[in-house]
């Protein structure tokens, strides 16, 4: 299994981070390669999304199903299908370390490479060969979804400190 966790602080109280994140169908406005979400379920565990991306001459769309949710602190997740992935949105409250209202934001994701190339591929494309151009796509993806995020919830632009973490684990 490899591992990505993405983390920031965002300057406003748990509670409204957590109302901003569990609006899925609202995501799109932040990314620039996710085209649509759409929702079966009242976003309690056992909703279902249909996430459809695309980047190079790829367009997907993965199902990914709410495992659990846990207000204002934690939505797990999992994708249904044929890549291995399941994952975690967490907000802590960063009080003790920040002046105002201010919250830790941190996605991670667990997932099986050798996964990725069960997806129907384009003709001499490999999951290797995807897994290696992808990881820098999703950083980069990641650091414009949390700028955006934050501009909309502080009510102004910044940069953002984005930590991000990539490991191999053991399978």
């Amino acid at each position: 299994m490899a591992r990505l966790e993405v983390s920031t602080v965002v300057h406003v109280p748990p509670d409204r981070l957590f109302e901003r994140l569990v609006d899925f169908e609202g995501y799109p406005a932040y990314s620039t390669h996710l085209d649509a979400v759409e929702r079966d379920g009242d976003g309690r565990a056992g909703t279902v999304y249909a996430i459809t991306a695309s980047w190079w001459r790829l367009s997907r769309t993965v199902r990914s199903e709410v495992t659990a949710v846990d207000p204002p602190s934690r939505i797990d997740w999992r994708l249904l299908g044929p890549i291995e992935a399941t994952g975690a949105w967490t907000v802590e409250s960063t009080e003790a370390a920040h002046p105002d209202p201010s919250s830790r934001l941190e996605l991670v994701v667990e997932y099986e490479p050798s996964t990725l190339g069960a997806v129907d591929l384009p003709l001499g494309v490999t999951g290797d060969w995807l897994t290696e151009r992808l990881v820098p796509v999703v950083e980069r993806e990641a650091r414009q979804v949390c700028t955006r995020l934050v501009a909309e919830l502080e009510g102004e632009r910044r940069e953002v400190d984005l930590e991000v973490r990539l490991a191999d684990q053991p399978s």
